[in-house]
């Protein structure tokens, strides 16, 4: 995986805090992971495109694949910087976003793209509970898409990518976890104190 990814993701993206909060899945943690501030980066942006496409670990994950999107502003930046990367390398990918509230006006109120009869790859910058994934899978499904599987950025609970694949049967693969950002944090922050 890019060391230097995952070295910002560790450093700028995990915020280790002195109390819990709640999280958007509703979970209480002293761990904050915002990789929405990092993609607005055009560096870091083609980068985390660049590992994605030619990631080994995630090698052929968007073999036939018609389009990539989910729910948040989160995945449509991921999914943004991931289809910049595939059109330069000769691999156009369409991307769509569904709203995490229906606009009251327009043709398509709960989403943005044509998914209908096409093979899919739901994305997401941070997964938690799996919640989000679910009812992006769900959602997907109800328009007449193929979700073919789904993939995160990091991973912040073991459980979750269960959860994804017991409720919806669709498998889930994750670049980073939360332990190795955490390791990664630990080791750059010890580091770089003086002796």
């Amino acid at each position: 995986m890019n060391s230097y990814v995952k070295h910002l993701l560790a450093t700028s993206g995990l915020h280790i805090l002195p109390d819990e909060i709640t999280l958007s899945s509703g979970e209480k943690s002293c761990y904050y992971i915002d990789c929405r501030m990092l993609l607005l980066y055009p560096e870091f942006r083609e980068e985390i495109g660049k590992m994605f496409f030619f990631s080994e670990t995630l090698e052929g994950w968007s073999d036939g694949v018609d389009a990539i999107g989910g729910k948040g502003i989160g995945s449509i930046l991921l999914c943004l910087a991931i289809q910049e990367i595939m059109t330069k390398n000769g691999c156009p990918i369409e991307v769509f976003t569904i709203r995490t509230s229906p606009k009251e006006h327009g043709v398509h109120p709960k989403m943005v793209g044509n998914i209908r009869d096409k093979r899919i790859i739901i994305v997401d910058d941070v997964m938690t509970s799996g919640d989000t994934i679910i009812e992006s899978i769900e959602f997907a499904r109800e328009a007449g898409a193929i979700v073919e599987r789904a993939v995160v950025l990091v991973d912040r609970s073991e459980d979750a990518t269960k959860k994804v694949k017991e409720k919806t049967g669709v498998l889930t693969n994750y670049v980073y976890d939360l332990k190795e950002l955490l390791q990664e944090k630990r080791f750059h922050t010890s580091f770089s104190k003086p002796p």
